[in-house]
């Protein structure tokens, strides 16, 4: 690649060319597969045959929440499905409290296939009721349906060395409680050896293995060799950690099981809402869930899970096409490895050809520039943008656009840095400068996250590696290919996880998606050099189709009907003073004039909600209706040295499912509902969805299952003075007078995850 002619822009060009191939192959790749038809091999997984099944769960499009009537019948079909297979079936009945502090009665259908020794199991789970608001189509009646088909595939292959325990659990939704009730409760999950669980967090997308248990080298070498199509990659991890979420393979893990974790996440606008339904549940998403799932059973089924198998595994699957990993340990090396390669790469070009070191140090501060640059000017178009009223709510109907935006910026930007060092850099300074910043980052990041180090490792390694070659076999300076092969493992890596961030965080991570391709992007320096116009010509275009991007985003709406704003309406009743109010909670914070005209809201958010002080919502005042609150009887208070336990008999006059007590966190030794316990605090503490009401002090403990008869709390708490807090019940569905809010809400709007409820409260003292 000479660097004296200044109006060569071949190698520029080619390392565009590089990037767009790579684009194109990521897009491709990451697509799940076509749906089989339901006259595939009987030993293959067919989206045909479990579409059937998912249709004959879930095809009425009614919600089956825990405890109710829709939820039994949902539960009766998949033991039946089981019992018609030939497998033998139960179901668990318990009443469990989880570690969020919802207690309920949950019943898990539990399905065996005996190995041909006894010994430790494959758990094969996932989940059967819903949220109430939604028919849970995809979260999660198509990993049932999963479930049920791999059942079938394998009911007639010879006995496999492990037995396989197929669990369908109630009450995921409702704070992992079946889950809970099997791993605590039930005998086999002692002999649970490894387990694959299966979620969603969205109605389409490839089926990504998203999460493992720690000790996962074993479990990845196990993925890597089963899965057709992977997508996988120990960053995710990280970023799942981040999202306002648990799986039943939290409570599996808390429990000393190991196993895996597998979910799609696309089109996460109709998660735990009405759309959530049949027809946007996508085949290929089912395929996709289906054989991955298949697969790995078939693997765990034959492995010896008697044997402890420790160690931590570095992964990530290149394109869908396999699995590179290796050890964790040998990541910090490998990072020191890419460096030494590096160094003794620019100490040989010193000698040879006389280039001045400091050109690297041009070649690091452009680097570093680049960088910082790329990072500050997305940040600042992400705020104004964001204060200019783009995203409201963090939606967009156009997320693509979105993406691409913010894309073309960190790229543009990198561009334009390079073009304006490369002239003082020249070949020898930008590739050192790049690719010395490169390793030492990787150094940095495999001592503090190896996990995500391999995105700067591996194209370290193979710029190090490149350039040793070409410097030991060619006399004169670098060719295109030295530049190309690490711009290539650059854009590999970098790519997929920067075009997904999006589904899985929204738009608060435009910003850290342009980082990420600018980082990516300063690949590109060394091809910078000697590219005569181009150099200018492709960022400053870069950087106008950014800002066309940047204005379609901001000019597109929000919401549409595929993509709705989430926005439930309550009505919520005191006892006490008849205050009687509705409240309307818009996820974009701007109440429609219509809902307006149906009833007397304020112009601004408030506190809607007594026991929340930062909860906010539009509130109407509305007449009382003549509806019992939950009642509250005191049958036992007794004191013993600082602390008071009081019984409180608690029951629903209007048959309520729902009742929560409300109390102050500091005051609270222990709760007990219907003689179980609610989990320690530490343990509540440690819980990312936490169920304590920001800037409140209150917690609240929760029934979702509560019997015509009622239930007990046992409550014990410090202080001799009495303890104020709320005791709540509540309904699906609006009083009358609802119906003309739930009309005036836009045909872009929809409930979410409890949907429209009606709350009736009290205040308690104990």
């Amino acid at each position: 690649m000479p660097t004296t002619d200044r109006r060569h822009s071949g190698p520029f060009l080619g390392g565009l060319l590089v990037l767009l191939i790579a684009f194109a192959a990521m897009y491709t790749r990451s697509a799940p597969p076509d749906p089989l038809s339901r006259d595939a091999s009987s030993r293959e997984f067919s989206a045909g045959r479990a579409g059937e099944v998912l249709r004959g769960l879930v095809g009425d499009h009614v919600p089956h929440p825990i405890g109710t009537g829709a939820n039994a019948r949902v539960r009766d079909r998949v033991v039946e499905a089981f019992r018609q297979l030939g497998y033998p079936t139960k179901v668990q009945a318990s009443f469990v409290c989880g570690t969020n502090a919802v207690c309920g009665t949950v019943h898990n259908v539990i399905a065996q296939r005996a190995g041909r020794r006894p010994g430790p199991a494959v758990l094969l789970a996932t989940h059967h009721d819903s949220v109430p608001s939604s028919p849970g189509a995809s979260d999660a009646a198509v990993s049932v349906a999963v479930v049920l088909e791999i059942a079938r595939a394998l009911k007639d292959e010879p006995p496999h060395r492990n037995p396989i325990i197929f669990l369908v659990d109630d009450g995921e939704e409702a704070g992992l409680l079946g889950a809970e009730a099997f791993a605590s409760e039930h005998p086999l999950a002692k002999q649970v050896g490894a387990v694959v669980n299966l979620e969603a967090r969205g109605t389409s997308g490839s089926s990504v293995m998203f999460e493992t248990s720690g000790e996962n080298a074993w479990l990845i070498r196990l993925l890597a060799r089963s899965l057709s199509q992977p997508m996988a990659s120990s960053l995710f991890y990280p970023i799942y950690e981040r999202l306002p979420n648990d799986t039943d393979l939290t409570v599996f893990k808390r429990h000393g099981m190991r196993g895996v974790n597998f979910a799609f996440i696309g089109d996460v606008a109709r998660y735990h809402t009405p759309l959530d339904n049949v027809e946007y549940a996508s085949p290929a998403s089912l395929q996709h869930q289906g054989q991955n799932a298949l697969a790995m059973v078939r693997a765990l089924v034959d492995e010896d899970l008697d044997v402890a198998q420790p160690g931590h595994a570095v992964f990530f699957d290149v394109l869908g096409f396999g699995i590179v990993r290796w050890p964790r340990g040998l990541t910090l090396p490998l990072a020191g490895v890419s460096a030494l390669l590096v160094l003794v790469v620019i100490m040989v070009m010193r000698r040879r050809h006389a280039a001045p070191l400091w050109r690297a140090v041009v070649g690091v501060v452009a680097w570093l520039l680049m960088v910082a640059l790329a990072a500050a000017a997305s940040w600042g178009m992400w705020r104004a943008l964001a204060r200019a009223g783009a995203w409201p709510g963090e939606a967009t109907t156009r997320p693509v656009v979105a993406v691409l935006a913010f894309w073309l910026l960190g790229i543009a930007l990198v561009l334009l840095v390079a073009a304006v060092f490369e002239r003082w850099a020249r070949h020898a300074g930008a590739w050192a400068g790049c690719w010395l910043c490169w390793s030492l980052a990787a150094c940095v990041a495999a001592f503090y996250v190896p996990e995500a180090s391999y995105l700067l490792v591996v194209p370290a390694l193979v710029a190090g590696l490149a350039g040793l070659v070409s410097v030991i076999v060619r006399p004169e300076p670098m060719g295109f290919c030295v530049a190309a092969l690490p711009l290539l493992a650059a854009a590999v890596l970098w790519m997929p996880p920067a075009w997904f961030l999006f589904d899985a965080l929204g738009p608060p991570t435009l910003p850290a998606i342009a980082g990420a391709v600018a980082v990516m992007g300063t690949a590109l320096f060394p091809l910078v050099v000697a590219a005569g116009r181009a150099r200018w010509v492709v960022p400053l275009v870069a950087l106008a189709g950014a800002g066309a991007l940047a204005l379609i985003s901001w000019k597109a709406p929000a919401f549409s009907a595929d993509r709705p704003e989430r926005m439930n309406v309550a009505f919520l009743q005191f006892a006490e003073d008849g205050d009687a109010r509705w409240v309307v909670s818009p996820q974009s914070r701007v109440l429609p004039s219509a809902m307006r005209q149906a009833a007397p809201f304020g112009a601004d958010l408030v506190k809607a909600f007594p026991w929340s002080e930062r909860t906010t919502a539009f509130a109407a005042p509305t007449p009382e209706r003549d509806l019992a609150a939950p009642g509250a009887l005191v049958v036992e208070r007794n004191s013993r040295g600082a602390q008071r336990r009081v019984r409180l008999q608690v029951t629903s006059p209007r048959g309520a499912r729902v009742v929560m007590l409300l109390l102050p966190e500091e005051r609270v030794v222990s709760v007990a509902i219907n003689g179980r316990e609610i989990p320690a605090r530490a343990r509540l503490q440690e819980q990312r969805s936490s169920r304590r009401e920001p800037g409140s002090g209150l917690r609240s403990y929760t029934c979702v299952t509560v019997p015509p008869e009622g239930i007990e709390y046992e409550v014990v708490v410090t202080g001799a003075e009495s303890v104020e807090g709320y005791l709540v019940d509540q309904t699906s569905g609006l009083p009358p007078g609802g119906d003309a809010l739930v009309r005036a809400r836009p045909r872009e709007a929809t409930a979410i995850q409890s949907g429209d409820v009606t709350m009736l409260g009290r205040r308690v003292a104990l």
